[in-house]
């Protein structure tokens, strides 16, 4: 019996690393190449005809940046994970990954044992990040409950609705705007308008 696999866009502008992660992913037997492109703007052309289930992609690309393709990408074809693999370890690029809805941040510094390994989990409807920037986050939410726990913030979290702070508990929970939705019982697009 044939084992379905995972099929997978690629969307790098750099020519030899969009090749060398082509061939390293068609060598693991659960994934399938789909097609490779070099912008955002191919990769939503490609979207618009062959729908895979992972799109891993840079953010930084001529035309559209893998941000603003992906959140195209995700509107268009809704059950597509998006993974960002990128050098860049900004949490403000970050953060705007995870509100648009992507499952994964990924350095490029990964390995190709742990890139196979982040895939795996995405396609089990996992999220996954590199663990440099999950350190990183970890310590600003830490930051964040220290400065919240201070008697002149008290307050400010206080007046947040119930609704507000049960959203703010399972974003620290690590879970996604997705499946903070699926919890509460209220659509992802609510949980990223509170």
């Amino acid at each position: 019996m044939k084992k379905n696999k995972f099929k997978v866009l690629i969307a790098d502008d750099h020519t030899l690393f969009r090749e060398s992660l082509t061939a390293l992913v068609a060598r693991w037997d659960d994934f399938e190449i789909i097609g490779d492109v070099s912008s955002g703007d191919e990769a939503i052309e490609f979207c618009k005809t062959s729908v895979p289930d992972i799109v891993l992609m840079d953010i930084c690309m001529p035309g559209k940046s893998g941000l603003d393709a992906g959140r195209y990408i995700i509107q268009m074809c809704p059950g597509v994970k998006l993974v960002m693999l990128t050098m860049s370890a900004d949490e403000n690029d970050v953060f705007e990954a995870f509100r648009e809805g992507a499952c994964g941040y990924i350095l490029k510094d990964v390995s190709g044992t742990s890139l196979h390994g982040n895939l795996l989990d995405v396609a089990h409807g996992k999220i996954t990040i590199s663990s440099s920037i999950a350190a990183k986050i970890l310590s600003e939410f830490g930051d964040l409950v220290y400065k919240f726990s201070q008697p002149k913030h008290l307050k400010d979290f206080q007046e947040l609705t119930i609704r507000e702070r049960d959203i703010l508990r399972l974003l620290v929970e690590g879970l996604s705007n997705c499946e903070i939705g699926l919890q509460l019982h209220i659509s992802e697009q609510t949980v990223k308008k509170i």
